[in-house]
């Protein structure tokens, strides 16, 4: 029994001494976030066991801002502390990045006893800064949702080109294309994530392409103008998907005839107004240039409405209302 005393204590003795082993190099993880749109305080420590699971004690804050959350993460006391923050859209974003700058934070090696009593008893030696972050600017945006908030301005410019068709009687549409130039801002106002106005102007041009003989006649139609568009209202889903409301008022030269032949009628003044809709997606990049594409659609109300005859051939008269729709193609500017 003696002899069998040693075998049975072994296997608890090594529990223990394992268990004290895993305790001692566990980090205390303080963590401070609002409820219910960042993770939890078990999720946090899982993330940090996973990339660094020793280490001297975390405390993480995160802060509801106007355009997100911002977070902080403080490694460390005393001397030794490191300090990081982070601003992203989403708060999982903002944990997931301070997650991983304590995994580049490491803690380096304490210095032995007589090094460090030598450090603190010389008052000329400088402090040693803080690690540098060895992060790259695109992992950095990954986190972010693609896009880091501190490279962002205040304002963006984005530039491009549509393919569009609109209706003009009803039965009939008209198919063109148009350019543009826009500037808006960034990031919400008075603390509204949602209000980001922008104004884009258009260069329009569209006509008419194999509408019904009217009369015996192939009507031809051709609209060239300028449009102003004015948006108020954006909302971002996932950093890169901006879906927005807008006015829109058009001024245009209507120029109507018959297909084949140069009688055309005198040029007529076109104006409509309306609200469209739009919905862009936003490639990221690592520089100031973004790709994008965009769909937009609507219903405009047409101001002028003349009745257009030629020669006794079927009059035209525009609708009173109008549906309009784009796909576009440009870049944003940042």
């Amino acid at each position: 029994m003696r002899c069998l005393l040693p075998s049975l204590l072994l296997p608890v003795v090594a529990s223990v001494a394992l268990l004290a082993t895993s305790t001692a190099h566990a980090r205390q993880v303080e963590y401070r976030a609002p409820g219910g749109s960042c993770p939890s305080q078990g999720e946090v420590a899982a993330r940090i066991d996973a990339r660094a699971p020793e280490g001297s004690a975390i405390r993480i804050d995160v802060q509801p801002t106007a355009n997100g959350f911002r977070g902080e993460v403080i490694v460390g006391d005393g001397e030794r502390q490191i300090a990081r923050s982070v601003e992203a859209r989403a708060c999982d974003a903002v944990i997931e990045a301070l997650t991983l700058l304590v995994a580049l934070d490491r803690d380096e090696p304490e210095p032995p006893a007589s090094q460090r009593h030598e450090t603190a008893a010389d008052p000329t030696t400088p402090p040693r800064p803080a690690p540098a972050l060895s992060s790259t600017r695109d992992e950095r945006d990954g986190l972010a949702g693609g896009r880091s908030s501190r490279e962002r301005g205040p304002l963006a410019g984005v530039f491009g080109s549509s393919v569009l068709t609109s209706a003009f009687t009803g039965p009939e549409v008209l198919f063109g294309t148009s350019i543009f130039a826009e500037l808006g801002a960034r990031g919400g106002i008075a603390g509204l994530r949602w209000l980001e106005p922008a104004a884009r102007a258009s260069f329009v041009r569209t006509r008419s392409i194999g509408w019904a003989e009217r009369g015996g006649v192939q009507p031809d139609v051709v609209l060239t103008g300028g449009a102003l568009d004015l948006c108020a209202l954006t909302a971002w889903i996932d950093g890169r998907l901006a879906v927005g409301a807008c006015s829109r008022t058009e001024i245009a030269a209507l120029d109507a005839g018959v297909e084949g032949t140069d009688a055309h009628s005198r040029s007529h003044l076109w104006a409509t107004t309306g609200g469209i809709g739009r919905a862009r997606w936003t490639f990221p990049t690592s520089i100031i240039i973004q790709p994008m594409v965009e769909l937009s659609g609507g219903m405009l109300a047409a101001l002028t409405r003349d009745r257009l005859d030629f020669a006794g051939h079927a009059p035209m008269v525009a609708a009173p209302w109008l549906w309009t729709a784009a796909i576009t193609g440009g870049i944003e500017l940042r």
